[in-house]
């Protein structure tokens, strides 16, 4: 089918979709949910094949957030589509007021491809709980993905309800210039203006899940160990290809040394160092041949100009392959700090005292994350009111995305608007203002002619209840 006419198809069923009741859309939620686990096992076999992404991983980051999210809108659907009451001010006495969830309509998700699953069905999840038709499109980097997402797409919705596009560059160009209510787009910040332009040709409301060099801070307090341990599977999840994860990590000088002597120990114990991590069943793959570039690229400048090399390196371009690699003293304006790593590659800069660390963070774009590690609950409130991210994690990366009450998103550069749990809901949803206006009125006090009684009476009312 033709995606004008799927466009067609979905603008008739928007109306279907978006009177439809609680019941029915759990539903056809239950029925995704059921595609979900007949096809886990050939999506475990599929990220496999595309970028060699463990099992575990899959099951862990891919599979389980988006069944975490489908529980939450079947125990929670009837509640957050029930109209909010909201509180009446005495000027408007006679009347009744609330807050109405209606779907915003005819939706366009566009996926990336390092998350390609995870990140295409919790906002399909969250639209449809809403009320919308929803057209899809993921990342043509990840074809044997691609293939089980579309037969889960087909065996659970007509293509009226959901369709997933084809996974062509002139397909996404073609996507973006039909008039749709509602645009969810996770990527780079750079395509993320690109959608963002393009969307106000309709002035379509978007969401816009980017990225950015989300830091890591580490105190002196810090439980250091601890800190090691969780900084290495936040970092090189994924092969460090995660939009959330540690970009740099910041350290104090007094145990600057230790930190790095003890997180080369722990990465060496996990992965392996060098050609050795090659083996390892537990790192995934650069996704392709430019990506790999570009990081070799950063890391051989930084070097280049000063920085060290703290683990023995192995790369192979044929196996889109980068070992875990970590570089120390890097300065703010080596290479590999000039924009969004993306990959295995972590940076490790060391600070004096708090003030520099945070205007190092002060200075650069608005991250997605900052991670802080310390044990000092004042010195934590100190960092979140001084710096501002989509989100922050004290002593841990990553995990606040395992909160779906939390809404997850970005803020300036990182992004903009949120989902996850009732957040996605909302996202997805048009807040309508209804009022119900009483036999009791106070309006015949304020109709013309404005010279009468009642009119100066109203006037002097309404001074006297914001005295």
């Amino acid at each position: 089918m033709q995606l004008a006419e799927v466009f067609e198809l979905q603008k008739k069923q928007r109306w279907i979709n978006s009177q439809s009741s609680a019941e029915e859309r759990i539903k056809k939620i239950r029925k995704l949910k059921s595609h979900i686990l007949k096809y886990e096992l050939d999506l475990k076999k599929a990220m496999y094949m595309d970028f060699k992404k463990p099992a575990y991983e899959v099951e862990l980051t891919e599979i389980y957030p988006p069944l975490e999210e489908i529980q939450i809108v079947i125990k929670n659907l009837k509640q957050w589509m029930e109209p909010q009451a909201v509180a009446t001010p005495l000027a408007l006495l006679g009347t009744r007021s609330e807050v109405h969830f209606e779907a915003r309509g005819q939706v366009l998700v566009m996926a990336p491809w390092n998350y390609p699953f995870q990140l295409l069905f919790i906002p399909l999840i969250s639209a449809l709980a809403a009320g919308n038709t929803v057209i899809l499109r993921s990342s043509e980097r990840v074809p044997e993905t691609n293939k089980v997402m579309m037969k889960i797409i087909a065996e659970s919705f007509s293509p009226e309800e959901v369709f997933m596009a084809p996974n062509t560059l002139e397909a996404a160009e073609e996507l973006l210039k039909l008039p749709f209510d509602h645009i969810f787009f996770t990527g780079s910040t750079r395509i993320g203006k690109k959608v963002m332009s393009a969307a106000a040709e309709h002035l379509s409301t978007v969401t816009l899940e980017l990225g950015g060099k989300s830091p890591a801070l580490v105190m002196p307090d810090a439980h250091l160990d601890q800190a090691v341990e969780r900084i290495t599977w936040g970092k090189f999840l994924n092969a460090g290809q995660t939009c959330v994860c540690a970009d740099y990590v910041l350290v104090h000088e007094s145990i600057y040394e230790k930190f790095c002597e003890k997180l080369a120990d722990r990465v060496h114990q996990i992965y392996g160092a060098g050609e050795k991590a090659l083996t390892s069943p537990d790192f995934a793959r650069v996704i392709e041949d430019t990506s790999w570039g570009r990081l070799q690229d950063l890391t051989e400048r930084t070097l280049a100009a000063g920085a060290k090399s703290l683990l023995a390196r192995f790369a192979m371009k044929s196996e889109k392959f980068i070992s875990p690699t970590l570089l120390g003293d890097v300065k703010t304006d080596h290479p590999i700090m000039e924009s969004e790593i993306f990959g295995p590659v972590l940076p490790i800069l060391q600070f004096k005292d708090l003030e520099e660390a945070l205007q190092i963070i002060q200075s650069r774009p608005k991250p997605l994350a900052v991670y802080v590690f310390t044990r000092n609950e004042r010195v934590q409130k100190q960092i979140l009111r001084q710096t501002s991210s989509g989100g922050a994690v004290m002593n841990h990366l990553i995990v606040h995305l395992g909160n779906p009450h939390l809404p997850f998103g970005g803020v300036g550069y990182s992004g903009q608007g949120s989902y996850h749990g009732f957040s996605g809901f909302r996202t997805f949803s048009h807040e309508r203002s209804v009022l119900h206006q009483g036999f009791i009125s106070i309006g015949s006090f304020i109709y013309p002619p404005y010279s009468g009684w009642k009119a100066r009476f109203a006037l002097k009312f309404l001074r006297w209840l914001v005295r």
